[in-house]
């Protein structure tokens, strides 16, 4: 239900109190401060002073205001609220704890952009730079705006770009300044999703399960606690925490180098990206790559995580260079790569968590996994039951993960001990090795498939019990009902 006009407006007053309040607070702070830094580099003496670019810096102010009231529901507003306290929060904190200034002289301005540039200089101060507030503001105002007009986000796009241009044009910040303020922007769109859960709690269902009779059958005769949130084993949680180590060396070494200053401050932008990944790792949460229902990670991850998903993409390249992308398994299902899905294929199953799939338009479902762990058994039932759902529904699936390796193959290997007839494991390694030699199967992983398994073929046997006593019991009703009939 669309929010009332009068919570709309409350909750922009309390809003609108923490943002000037903590704004001024961390403003005057800085100016009761000995000495502040500036950060600059040389080449900003060369960006022109346009004065009318005041308009679309004060725009923001109205476009902020404004999406209180254009929320369709309280949960949107909630959502958009609680993106806007965030930003708010961190960028305090960082104002006082690295208090910059912006100490060059702006040139004189008159008429309606000279009362404008009046209005700003009133109640703001040369501090608060970095993050720019401004940037994360039009980052999570714009999202709004694109999300809500979805007919009209090339105007969107340009006009938050103008935004975005004009803190440097209208002399209120330095370069530095802007992509941080990006970065807070994008980590609050990624810590506050549009769809799905935060990165910062699992989801209490895997994205993209499909549920059939027998899948809710499953769930019926297996406890939600053991079914959605059983306890990693020892091994594979050390193997985790072993990569986010890995991942968080690359992060802090990237953040060392970028202390070298210039074109190095790109650094932090892999050591956030690569700290991001160390943190799926260590929450063992897939979720944090936000893929979602139609394949594609979303705008913020792909943003934060584009260092690493260019490495993805160059270990896919190296590792797939000359071998097939895909292979056949039987005549209804193949595995391979994601970067292999294709519209000549009428379903496919992706179990890859840190890589986009290409556009698809067949039926698409999405099981994300972490790369290089050990799949739990609860993940490979799951996918299980949705490879043989689609291959029932659509005749023909695609099993794929990056590189069509690891992943895919435990999903595949279970699916061929409970549905392709194989008598055990090895029986289906050595099938699925003949299609895809370049297979892995750690320890860990075969007895995770086996455990999965062996648990689909107790709950088959246990749900054929159940309609047989459920068939025995229909036709006992019926034979006292017609006994009834007969007695009247």
């Amino acid at each position: 239900m669309k929010p009332t006009l009068k919570t709309s407006l409350l909750k922009l007053a309390l809003v609108g109190i923490l943002f000037y309040a903590s704004y001024s607070l961390s403003n005057h702070y800085a100016a009761s401060l000995a000495y502040v830094p500036e950060v600059a580099f040389a080449w900003e003496r060369n960006i022109p002073f346009w004065e009318w670019t005041i308009l679309p810096y004060w725009s923001l102010n109205l476009m902020y205001a404004a999406a209180f009231f254009l929320c369709r529901n309280a949960r949107e507003q909630n959502r958009y609220v609680a993106r806007l306290v965030s930003a708010q929060i961190v960028a305090t904190t960082c104002f006082m704890l690295f208090p910059l200034h912006f100490g060059w002289p702006k040139p004189p301005t008159d008429g309606l952009w000279g009362v404008m540039f009046d209005s700003l200089v009133a109640f703001d101060l040369p501090y608060n730079q970095s993050p720019s507030l401004h940037i994360a503001l039009s980052i999570i105002v714009g999202a709004f705006y694109w999300t809500r007009f979805p007919k009209i986000r090339l105007p969107i796009f340009l006009w938050q770009s103008l935004i975005a241009l004009s803190v440097l044009t209208t002399y209120q910040h330095h370069f530095i300044d802007v992509p941080t303020g990006a970065l807070l922007g994008w980590l609050v769109l990624w810590a506050i999703p549009q769809h799905g859960v935060s990165p910062f709690r699992r989801p209490f269902d895997t994205q993209g399960r499909l549920k059939t009779s027998e899948a809710s059958f499953c769930e019926a005769k297996t406890s939600e606690a053991s079914f959605c949130e059983a306890k990693t084993p020892p091994e594979t949680r050390s193997r985790e925490i072993k990569i986010a180590m890995l991942y968080q060396a690359g992060a802090v070494l990237s953040a060392l180098l970028s202390l070298f200053g210039g074109a190095w401050l790109w650094m932090l932008w892999i050591s956030v990206s690569l700290s991001i990944v160390a943190f799926a790792y260590l929450t063992d949460n897939a979720a944090v790559f936000q893929k979602q229902a139609d394949g594609r990670l979303s705008a913020a991850a792909t943003i934060l995580l584009l260092p690493y998903l260019a490495g993805v993409r160059l270990n896919m390249a190296y590792w797939l260079r000359g071998k097939a992308k895909t292979a056949r398994v039987r005549d209804d299902v193949l595995i391979g790569s994601v970067s292999e899905i294709s519209d000549d294929l009428p379903a496919v199953l992706d179990v890859c968590a840190e890589y986009s799939c290409p556009r698809y338009r067949g039926a698409y479902r999405v099981l994300p996994l972490l790369d290089m762990v050990v799949p739990s058994e609860n993940d490979l039932v799951q996918a299980a039951l949705l490879l043989e759902a689609l291959r029932r529904q659509h005749g023909k699936v695609l099993t794929c993960c990056a590189l069509g390796y690891g992943r895919s193959a435990a999903v595949v290997l279970t699916w061929l001990l409970v549905y392709g007839g194989c008598r055990d494991l090895a029986q289906a390694t050595a099938e699925l090795k003949q299609a895809r030699s370049q297979m892995v199967l750690p320890l860990e992983t075969a007895k995770a498939v086996e455990a999965a398994a062996g648990r689909l073929k107790m709950n088959a046997v246990s749900f054929a019990k159940t309609s047989e006593a459920s068939f025995c019991e229909a036709k006992m009703n019926e034979a006292s009902f017609c006994e009834a009939n007969r007695d009247s």
